[in-house]
């Protein structure tokens, strides 16, 4: 195209011809960046896109493999040459954040044990009388130690307090009064087993 511009006009001056090649060269370069500003088909974007690395997959979702808590721990007892599994603190002159109020129960009876110095009252308490929620441990079988298994077969209102100059140890209205005015449980009775703690070894009905 330069050698047509200079072959076509001999008789021009030669400034009118560099000016004329001037605009020429910038022509050309105006095409060149037009031609680098235009974006890209997307027919080629998609293209790139397709060819890209594939996103790492999901990890799988994690099986819950964690082992069931255990039961938890109840206080096992020996008063009155039996062995007795703790189940629920009772009304009485402590402070307890849960209590059940003192079940019907039988006429107790006084123990005291000189070894530790503790007296206690024991007052049976028949099944029927029993909080329905409790009831499901007659007959259940208890480890004990996680060395000894025991089984629940009955149940007990006891009350369990140190001795003080003055205790009344024979008279049996004091027994009755310890009932409401110490630390009264309501334990289960065991067959066997001599103990600190003791788990349900029994599997839950429903």
């Amino acid at each position: 195209m330069l050698h047509a511009a200079i072959a076509t006009a001999p008789d021009r001056p030669i400034s009118t011809i560099a000016a004329a090649l001037a605009g020429v060269a910038l022509s050309a370069a105006l095409i060149v960046l037009t031609v680098e500003l235009i974006p890209a088909p997307a027919a080629t974007l998609s293209v790139a896109a397709a060819v890209a690395p594939p996103a790492p997959p999901a990890p799988p979702a994690r099986a819950d493999t964690a082992e069931p808590a255990p039961d938890p721990l109840m206080l096992v007892f020996r008063v009155g040459g039996e062995t007795y599994l703790r189940l629920a603190d009772l009304e009485d002159g402590d402070a307890h954040d849960e209590v059940l109020a003192v079940p019907r129960h039988g006429k107790p009876r006084r123990h005291h044990d000189d070894g530790d110095g503790v007296t206690a009252a024991i007052a049976t308490v028949a099944d029927r009388d029993v909080p329905v929620a409790l009831q499901r441990w007659q007959g259940r079988r208890v480890e004990v130690d996680a060395g000894c298994t025991a089984t629940v077969v009955g149940f007990a209102v006891v009350v369990r307090r140190a001795d003080e100059p003055g205790d009344a140890r024979s008279s049996h209205s004091s027994v009755r009064r310890a009932l409401h005015r110490d630390h009264a449980v309501l334990a289960a009775r065991l067959d066997r087993c001599v103990g600190s703690f003791a788990r349900d070894a029994s599997p839950i009905d429903g």
